[in-house]
């Protein structure tokens, strides 16, 4: 983001996200504040020049002062991001609900709230009358929303580009005649104008590609002038990574394959994986010999699960009306078959490999209704739907258990998640740790859970099914994890004996200057 003369940034020092700056002519970024550790810019706004923080302990916003002066709270709760409106007041995104609030963060009203999940990256119109917020329809495409600032007239701005593309994290021009968003497809993101005059009986006309490649450009920030586009050009890479608890050390895992999601088959001699950045599902034995390519773009594979014989693989993907779907294929290659409509995360095996459990999407009418969790024998189709589920990212680690996070309003305990239990035989829930999770697996023998933290103290750790003994196996501070927009923050697996699985960002982020004529 910049006031004309800085370009303000978030930046990675030392494993913390820090706010920097550094002036639109470049030269060496200074750090602005980094007292509020982990913060993610969010926006800014003149008259006076103050900026919009969010933190990654609490998800609160925070108003910072420049050129000089110290932050203070002014938004408890924001986890979808928020944004100044031109009369200073605050939009703000919390789970599924829109708010607007003064700009001290006073009088915080609903105005909206959405019927699906993620809602994020809201935004205000120059003239202070529309609101726009990009929302998920599956976990491989967005689509931005618009409504007034009352929370009427709801509809998608980017209509026709149903299953071609997805819009995200638009902005305005200053003048408020574009919209310049960030569409993602085949792993990268490029940039699209919309104008906002011109429309031809009440339709706008399509977007206009700014770029194609080769690097992804993302969160677009166009100048008070008009004649400048601030983008972030990132060269996406990783390194599949293990923690060897032994030597306390990371090592490359795979040889250090820019890969994530890795599942490994119950006795240890093959993994399959998706690659990174174009998400293709790939298998090959422990020790990286003999690989095999599954699945080819434009299909986007999320969490691969061997299945416990070692002979199929399940995976998530969107199918051919882009609605998110579990798949089984053979770990050998061949045609995949789909197992779980509407389901947002793929989909986890049993013990036994004869079912799987899934979160499974509800509709009425064809209104999305929200979330459940179904298990589906495969081998009758019968379907149970676990009662009380609206829990996401379910395991089956245990023959009578299975494992949830819930993340709902009802259960989201100081910003944390509570990962829970079901048994299957008393067909009840119980509590089983509440932290600050990013992401989580079971061990391959089914005893420990591992998984990783969020906010400024991240660390990786499992606790015990047992006796629910936590253990802190290593802090995560300084190691630079891949920020997946598929599969989300610090995906975490397990290698057969035990020592966790991680990937590493190795990619590189630059700000980049596009100079715009409008014609």
């Amino acid at each position: 983001m910049s006031d004309g003369s800085r370009i303000y940034f978030n930046e990675d020092r030392g494993g913390t996200q820090v706010l920097a700056e550094v002036a639109t002519t470049g030269g060496e970024p200074a750090l602005v504040t980094n007292n509020i550790p982990g913060s993610d810019l969010s926006a800014y706004a003149a008259n006076p020049s103050r900026l919009l923080l969010r933190d990654d302990d609490e998800a609160a916003g925070w108003l910072l002062p420049l050129p000089g002066g110290e932050p203070r709270k002014v938004i408890e709760k924001a986890s979808g991001g928020l944004s100044f409106a031109p009369n200073g007041d605050i939009a703000f995104i919390h789970v599924r609900n829109l708010y607007l609030a003064h700009g001290d963060g006073s009088d915080p009203h609903e105005i909206f709230t959405f019927p699906q999940g993620c809602p994020n990256s809201p935004i205000v119109s120059p003239d202070g009358t529309k609101i726009r917020a990009s929302v998920c329809r599956n976990f491989l495409d967005q689509e931005i929303w618009e409504m007034k600032v009352d929370g009427k007239n709801v509809h998608a701005v980017v209509k026709g580009w149903e299953h071609r593309f997805d819009s995200r994290r638009g902005r305005w021009t200053a003048d408020g005649k574009y919209f310049i968003l960030q569409s993602r497809r085949e792993g990268r993101n490029d940039l699209w104008v919309l104008a906002e005059t011109g429309e031809w009986l009440g339709a706008k006309p399509d977007p206009v590609r700014l770029t194609n490649g080769p690097l992804s450009y993302e969160l677009p920030f166009p100048s008070s002038d008009g004649k400048h586009l601030y983008v972030i050009g990132r060269k996406q890479r990783g390194e599949l990574v293990r923690f060897d608890r032994r030597s306390q050390e990371f090592i490359p895992f795979l040889s250090g394959i820019s890969a994530r999601d890795v599942s490994v088959s119950n006795d240890g001699k093959w993994v399959a994986y998706a690659s990174y950045p174009d998400h293709s599902l790939w298998r090959s034995r422990i020790d990286g010999s003999d690989r095999l390519q599954l699945t080819y773009p434009p299909t986007a594979v999320i969490w691969p699960h061997i299945s416990p014989d070692g002979r199929q693989v399940v995976y998530g993907c969107v199918d051919e009306n882009r609605n998110p779907a579990a798949y089984a294929i053979s770990i050998n290659g061949g045609t995949p078959r789909k197992i779980v409509d509407n389901a947002p995360l793929g989909a986890n095996w049993s013990p036994d490999g004869n079912s799987v459990v899934a979160l499974v999407r509800s509709f009425k009418n064809g209104d999305l209704q929200g979330t459940h969790i179904e298990t589906v024998d495969l081998r009758s189709g019968k379907i149970t739907s676990i009662p009380d589920s609206i829990q996401g990212g379910p395991w089956w680690p245990l023959p009578n258990m299975l494992l949830a996070a819930d993340c709902t309003n009802n259960n989201l305990h100081n910003g944390n998640c509570v990962i829970q239990t079901f048994d299957l035989t008393t067909q009840k829930w119980s509590d089983l740790l509440e932290t600050p999770i990013n992401h989580w697996m079971p061990s391959i023998d089914g005893k420990y859970l591992y998984f990783s933290t969020g906010n400024v103290n991240p660390r990786a750790m499992r606790i015990r099914f047992s006796d629910r003994q936590v253990e802190d196996i290593v802090s995560l501070k300084g190691f630079r994890a891949i920020e997946d927009e598929l599969s989300g923050p610090s995906w975490i697996g397990v290698t057969p004996d035990g020592d966790p699985l991680l990937t590493r960002d190795i990619g590189t982020d630059e700000i980049y200057d596009i100079s715009l004529r409008w014609h």
